[in-house]
């Protein structure tokens, strides 16, 4: 009854993609999805979905084939025959992690470093005096009796 609580508590705090992958919610690491899909021969994540305009009805049918496959590899999902999804779900769960891994980004902020050490530069003025014009009474030059 409580599954889904218990699950929920294990995972908070953890950077898990969880997406449906037409049979069954499902959770990967969002570092391996990323790779996978860096990694792929034909797709670039920065230009490939460009060309799918699905707004405009300007849609590259290799752009799409493209990107149907690099994202059904990197995430493991089968082809809608065999349970999995269509292409159109395929790209929704590519901006659905575009989304996850920019939230990701902005949640992570970076280590706090001190500033670096500088060597005290001298500067032209100088305001401290020489020794010999300390106002010392002691004359360094002559060795001092001590007595005790």
């Amino acid at each position: 009854m409580f599954g889904w609580f218990r699950r929920w508590r294990m995972n908070r705090g953890r950077a898990i993609f969880r997406f449906w992958d037409g049979q069954r919610d499902r959770l990967a690491d969002p570092m391996v999805i990323h790779r996978s899909l860096l990694e792929h021969g034909e797709f670039n994540w920065e230009t490939t979905p460009a060309l799918i305009d699905v707004d405009n009805d300007k849609i590259s049918s290799d752009a799409l084939r493209i990107t149907a496959d690099a994202t059904r590899k990197a995430f493991g999902v089968p082809e809608l025959i065999d349970g999995g999804l269509t292409e159109t779900e395929l790209l929704q769960l590519l901006v659905q992690f575009s989304l996850y891994l920019s939230s990701l980004k902005k949640s992570i902020s970076p280590p706090q470093t001190s500033p670096a050490a500088t060597a005290p530069k001298p500067s032209g003025n100088s305001t401290t005096k020489p020794a010999s014009d300390s106002g010392s009474t002691c004359d360094a030059s002559k060795p001092v009796a001590v007595t005790g």
